[in-house]
């Protein structure tokens, strides 16, 4: 709307002058309302990051889940306070009991490596039947 059809929209300068006062408190009180809206929203996210830990069901064993959970705990703790005696020795627990746990699966998975294919087909095929060497 420009100036001219304002006009004539409205007789009195004093009208006019109501009419743009009141538009412009609504733009005020609608721009606030967004702003305090847009600071819950991020307040939230940050509250659901912090505190919901993503849970995905890797094969994980129960120990390493624990341990990372824990872990996850006292790193968001640190961030925020100095950590007690007690968390620290927690914390280095936790770390070796993961490092033990990846030790395990590399010892696994290096047996399992110095096997030929056709000698572990033999061995479930000689267990499936009964027989064992």
């Amino acid at each position: 709307m420009n100036i001219d059809e304002m006009s004539e929209q409205f007789e009195k300068l004093a009208e006019m002058k109501a009419y743009s006062e009141a538009q412009t408190k609504t733009i005020i009180d609608l721009t606030k309302k967004l702003r305090s809206a847009e600071e819950q929203v991020k307040h939230l996210k940050m509250l659901v990051e912090n505190t919901v830990p993503v849970t995905i069901d890797d094969g994980a064993s129960d120990e390493e889940k624990i341990s990372r959970q824990q872990l996850y705990y006292m790193k968001i703790k640190s961030e925020k306070e100095e950590l007690t005696l007690e968390e620290t020795k927690r914390v280095e627990i936790y770390t070796k009991i993961l490092a033990q746990l990846k030790n395990n699966n590399k010892n696994n998975t290096e047996t399992t490596k110095d096997f030929k294919t056709e000698d572990l087909l033999a061995l479930v095929s000689n267990e499936a039947n009964g027989e064992s060497k």
